[in-house]
């Protein structure tokens, strides 16, 4: 685990911070990341398919619902690909974007280095394991920096609840939740710290993990990744007490 104060970019608290982990779908930060770095025309809608759909379906990954022939605006699949953690969304967006998967996960491999990090690879959008699609807590946070640096990507990585612009599929529009923002909001007092933007992951050889952004009561801003914990409730567990211990004020203890 790592938690860095971002604006002095000191480490307040870390355990192996290099060691190699898989990052499941905290890899969809960097999908978000370079699709919003590369989108042109955020009016562009994609059709989703099922040929997408379905291999997704059958290896177990996360979908946020879109649905075969559903014309979807760019800015609904990143808001698919961090919220419900949509594997769809984040190979609609390679394919609108890069024209494929692969030449998207390029694209991706070469903001990793752009970005310094020297342990991260690449193999896909949306951090299904593959021996060769692993990073470290200390890359990740970076990764998580660098797309805050987006504005589009703060406001997405931010949000507790969306929804998707109405479809002949779904004419109420697709409801989205952030559900470990929604969590620390409503469940945990933090000592005054706030948790203000996250993205998790899961899968059966990365565990559970999750890289957080947050503020202190002072105002300050920190970044928080954990890996390898045993279930999505000891994960969340995880971020509670490291935001509590260290960023929250010793007055409201």
């Amino acid at each position: 685990m790592l938690l860095i104060d971002a604006q002095s970019n000191t480490v307040v608290a870390e355990k192996n911070p290099d060691a190699r982990i898989y990052p499941a779908s905290m890899t969809k930060v960097m999908t978000a990341l370079v699709a919003c770095e590369k989108i042109e025309n955020w009016d562009d809608t994609f059709t989703m398919t099922q040929e997408i759909i379905d291999p997704l379906y059958l290896a177990d990954a996360s979908l946020a619902g879109f649905v075969n022939g559903e014309k979807v605006p760019m800015l609904d699949l990143v808001y698919g690909a961090i919220l419900p953690s949509g594997a769809e969304a984040t190979e609609a967006l390679a394919q609108a974007v890069a024209g494929s998967e692969e030449a998207f996960v390029t694209m991706m491999n070469e903001k990793a280095a752009a970005l310094g990090l020297t342990s991260t690879h690449f193999m896909n959008t949306s951090g299904l394991h593959d021996e060769n699609h692993y990073s470290t807590v200390c890359e990740i946070a970076l990764i998580l920096q660098a797309a805050l640096e987006n504005e589009t990507c703060t406001e997405i990585l931010s949000a507790e609840n969306y929804r998707a612009s109405e479809t002949e599929q779904h004419p109420d529009g697709l409801a989205m939740t952030n559900k470990f923002l929604y969590r620390v909001h409503h469940e945990y007092a933090l000592n005054g710290a706030e948790i203000t933007a996250a993205k998790t992951g899961y899968t059966a050889e990365a565990m559970n993990c999750c890289a957080s952004a947050g503020t202190t009561p002072d105002g300050r801003s920190v970044i928080c990744v954990t890996a390898n914990a045993w279930t999505g409730e000891f994960c969340i567990e995880d971020h509670i007490a490291l935001y509590t211990k260290y960023c929250g004020s010793a007055e409201s203890e």
